[in-house]
């Protein structure tokens, strides 16, 4: 089976100037649990999703460090905490969505190489491109209904 079988094809598409509150209100009013961020040409640039809007809530992590001769040796990666502290300052789509390594597939991919990319990757929203335009969007649910589908079918 493949993605362009299972993909959703509604799917919320929103501006990088597109405002939190805004965002929070399209998912509540659209039940979606995310939105991909396109251009004025269309093209995909990014993806919010609950959890980066949930993420403004958290509490923030402050990096372990210890002091020697007088100075401050932090133990941890101070990008993590700068990504952090910009992700909960977020007041539009722009500043709150994954851009870097954004997964993406392929509508001909198969439903097999959707789930691995999922469980590999770490992600539960996987936009289907082509042209580098979105056209559907893979979610847990989806691979679900495939998953229903396909041993229906066998049983």
């Amino acid at each position: 089976m493949l993605v362009k079988d299972v993909m959703e094809k509604e799917f919320l598409t929103i501006k990088i100037n597109t405002g939190i509150a805004e965002i929070a209100k399209m998912f509540l009013e659209h039940k979606k649990d995310c939105a991909l961020v396109i251009d004025d040409d269309g093209y995909l640039i990014g993806i919010v999703t609950e959890t980066d809007l949930i993420f403004q809530e958290k509490n923030i992590h402050i990096p372990t460090f210890i002091t020697f001769l007088d100075s401050f040796l932090i133990l941890e990666n101070l990008s993590r905490l700068d990504e952090e502290i910009k992700k909960m300052a977020a007041s539009n789509a722009g500043e709150i969505m994954t851009s870097e390594d954004l997964v993406t597939i392929s509508p001909d991919a198969t439903v097999n190489d959707a789930a691995t990319i999922m469980i590999d990757k770490k992600v539960y929203h996987i936009p289907v491109v082509e042209n580098n335009k979105p056209i559907g969007l893979v979610t847990k649910e989806s691979l679900l209904k495939a998953l229903l589908k396909d041993y229906e079918k066998n049983n």
